[in-house]
């Protein structure tokens, strides 16, 4: 039409393939993450916030944590992606 391409598909290129995945993934994280934040020890984390501001006892506490299962969540998503 117009002098352009009359069909100009839309996933073609990195940028859709990124979408795809993240959107792919995201289920498999959420999941994953909120057990591993379900299982942090809420008395480590209260006796934190009387001595460290809370983005402290996030980076501190809550992280060093979840570490093994946030590595888990990425191998999980990296590996379904690598074998589309």
């Amino acid at each position: 039409l117009l002098g352009g391409s009359p069909y100009q598909p839309w996933d073609q290129g990195i940028l859709p393939a990124i979408l795809i995945h993240t959107v792919h993934g995201i289920p498999w994280v959420v999941l994953l993450m909120g057990l591993a934040l379900h299982r942090v020890e809420s008395s480590l984390e209260e006796d934190a916030r009387l001595r460290m501001p809370p983005w402290q006892v996030l980076w501190r506490v809550t992280v060093p944590r979840c570490r093994v299962m946030l590595g888990i969540a990425w191998a999980i998503v990296a590996v379904q992606c690598l074998t589309e």
